[in-house]
């Protein structure tokens, strides 16, 4: 409980004005879909953020672009407990595959796994992106590092796909490194660290 305690603070802190209305859709995202993907881990680990899901607003927000860009085939790079997942794969029907590294949290996750949904746990580094045919990824703040950011920022960029990308929730320092490689064509920040960017390479 003290952990939801402090995440609903975080919102008031973080998004501010906009709090309210983060708040009435992180409600409605509850009573209509129910808590179980739904979950946070704080993660004491040097190269993994911790597993907070993204808000309902901004997820929202992303299938509105879905809608418009004809977008069926997602990736959300740090799944988590499968939020995004469970919108976009039993939801909105589109087909969705998550990565998530930590093993405890991938192993709850796969219990959402149908044909609409696949859960994978591997390394961004290591996963064979090239093989897939996602028309968007999805990457809520998964790696604490800047360094580890702009290293799989360069090798989904170097591959020859078309991709869409979502960057949730990025730090000034990140931020730089979007706008270094990538074309943003929508955006919306509430704070320091609580924004989102929706994607194309240059």
């Amino acid at each position: 409980m003290k952990k939801y305690i402090k995440f609903f603070i975080n919102i008031i802190i973080n998004y501010r004005f906009y709090s309210i209305t983060i708040i009435i859709y992180e409600l409605y995202f509850i009573f209509k879909f129910g808590s179980l993907t739904n979950k946070l881990k704080y993660l004491n680990d040097n190269y993994l953020s911790d597993s907070i899901p993204a808000n309902f607003y901004v997820i929202k927000k992303i299938s509105t672009f879905t809608d418009k860009n004809n977008i069926n085939y997602i990736c959300d790079l740090g799944s988590g407990y499968g939020k995004i997942l469970n919108y976009f794969g039993n939801h909105k029907k589109i087909n969705i595959d998550g990565i998530e590294y930590e093993k405890k949290i991938y192993l709850e996750s796969k219990k959402l796994e149908n044909n609409k949904i696949k859960v994978f746990n591997n390394n961004f580094f290591e996963f064979d992106f090239a093989e897939k045919n996602y028309s968007l990824l999805i990457l809520n703040d998964p790696l604490k590092k800047t360094t580890d950011l702009e290293k799989i920022t360069k090798k989904l960029i170097s591959l020859n796909k078309n991709f869409f990308y979502v960057f949730i929730n990025l730090s000034k320092d990140k931020i730089n490194i979007i706008k270094k490689y990538f074309i943003i064509l929508e955006l919306d920040i509430y704070s320091n660290s609580r924004n989102y960017f929706i994607c194309k390479k240059k």
